[in-house]
């Protein structure tokens, strides 16, 4: 296996490229209003018999998804 040896300014130019993929990779918005929005999909929280068997239960479901994304921090939408 052979190393490769990099100049100073490839290593500047490295580090500048992970600084930036990490950027765009963080949930943090940072200073700018509407930059970085950030959607979440939730999967298999139910299972579809329990969909079937309660009246009002994607009413339920999205009350309590409410509550908790409350919980964890801002958020601006919940659809189910």
């Amino acid at each position: 296996m052979s190393s490769v040896k990099l100049t100073e300014e490839d290593r500047k130019r490295l580090a500048l490229k992970k600084k930036e993929q990490a950027s765009k990779l963080s949930w943090n918005d940072g200073d700018g209003e509407g930059v970085g929005m950030r959607i979440v999909v939730l999967k298999q929280v139910f299972h579809p018999d329990d969909a079937r068997a309660a009246y009002n239960f994607y009413e339920e479901l999205h009350e309590e998804i409410e509550e908790t994304m409350g919980k964890i921090g801002v958020f601006a939408y919940a659809c189910v």
